[in-house]
């Protein structure tokens, strides 16, 4: 009865059932697109928001370049009654194969212990107090004591006696006073640092962090203007060297081969210097680094454009910290040969005496 009644209603007026079929039709569409805009974007950010995030770490290799010097103190015995006597060790050690120049070594006994006057030694000959003063801290500017330059291979072992101002239980707990600067490391290093890490530990330690998808090692040097050359051609802008295997290379698509190919043992150039040096796979350049008598050559497998390569050009400089600073003339050498040519070739020059660097390799 209803049913008939419904369907004599929709042959009398077949537009307005037409009209209001359209506009149920187009209600329901607009409200299930509206249902699938919500639904999508949320798993669009919900994919965003659990996807990984590249982390661009770096190491700046300051301290292998200023020689492997390591200091340690020793106080003995380990527990001092009030007026009691203690013994002082600082064992400088420098295990690199180059000089250490203008080696400067402070100090200052930890309260409550205080300084025994005409008690220092080096190599177990007798220091005397220069005017009075403790030699490690010497003047109102506490200037420490120079040793000037201590071989490469060798150990230097300096002491001094303390007295306990009153009693100290654990006298390790004290901590090192002691600290040593060098012409080559500005920044003073306190005794009993460990050994730093070497790029290879640094990224195998990364890589082992629970969440990291990957690390991978990147080094990089700027030289300076005229530094790179093939045949009577040399570029009268700055260059940089990066240091990468093709693992690299692989996993970041910002860096584009656009002609040849990564080879082992041979190097990429960027598209610019390319076109400026006319030179292209088989070609071979010349970088002159300093602390080289030669320039190093590099045969070219390739060419690269790296204009949009975000990880090698982004500023870590405190006034352009990430931003892009692009170098156009770019080359890629293989990681064996910036760590066995490129950094011993820049540790000659900071050994050597009058000499002064713009730029230093640093590590990613």
């Amino acid at each position: 009865m209803i049913g008939s009644y419904v369907w004599r209603d929709l042959r009398r007026n077949p537009r307005r059932s037409l009209t209001a079929l359209a506009g149920m039709t187009l209600g329901i569409g607009l409200f299930s697109a509206v249902l699938f805009f919500i639904d999508g974007s949320s798993a669009t950010m919900t994919e965003r928001a659990i996807a990984p995030i590249p982390i661009d770490m770096q190491r700046v290799l300051s301290d292998p370049l200023g020689n492997q010097v390591r200091l340690t103190q020793h106080i003995t015995p380990s527990r001092l009654k009030p007026g009691q006597r203690g013994h002082v060790t600082l064992a400088l050690v420098n295990n690199s194969s180059h000089p250490a120049n203008e080696v400067v070594i402070r100090d200052e006994p930890v309260p409550p212990l205080s300084y025994i006057p005409n008690s220092t030694t080096l190599d177990r000959l007798r220091v005397t107090d220069p005017a009075g003063d403790f030699p490690f801290a010497q003047g109102q500017a506490k200037l420490g004591l120079n040793l000037g330059t201590v071989p490469a291979k060798s150990k230097i072992t300096l002491g001094y006696d303390v007295v306990a101002d009153s009693a100290v239980e654990s006298v390790p707990s004290l901590g090192p006073s002691a600290s040593f600067s060098s012409r080559e490391i500005g920044i003073p290093v306190k005794a009993n640092t460990s050994e730093p890490l070497s790029l290879d530990e640094l990224t195998r330690q990364i890589s082992k962090i629970p969440g990291v998808a990957r690390a991978e090692p990147l080094s990089l040097v700027d030289l300076d203007r005229g530094s790179l050359s093939a045949g009577p051609k040399r570029l009268p802008e700055t260059v940089r060297v990066f240091g990468m295997d093709n693992r690299y290379l692989v996993q970041d698509p910002s860096i584009k081969i656009i002609n040849g190919s990564y080879e082992p043992g041979s190097g990429l150039i960027s598209a610019e210097a390319a076109r400026a040096l006319s030179i292209g796979p088989g070609g071979v350049v010349q970088i002159r680094v300093p602390g080289m008598s030669q320039p190093l050559s590099v045969r070219i497998s390739g060419t690269t454009d790296v204009s949009r390569a975000k990880s090698l050009f982004y500023s870590r400089e405190g006034k352009q910290l990430e931003q892009f600073v692009y170098v156009r003339n770019s080359v890629i050498v293989g990681p064996e040969v910036f760590s066995k040519t490129i950094i011993p070739a820049f540790q000659n020059v900071t050994t050597a005496p009058g000499t002064i660097l713009r730029s230093r390799p640093s590590c990613r």
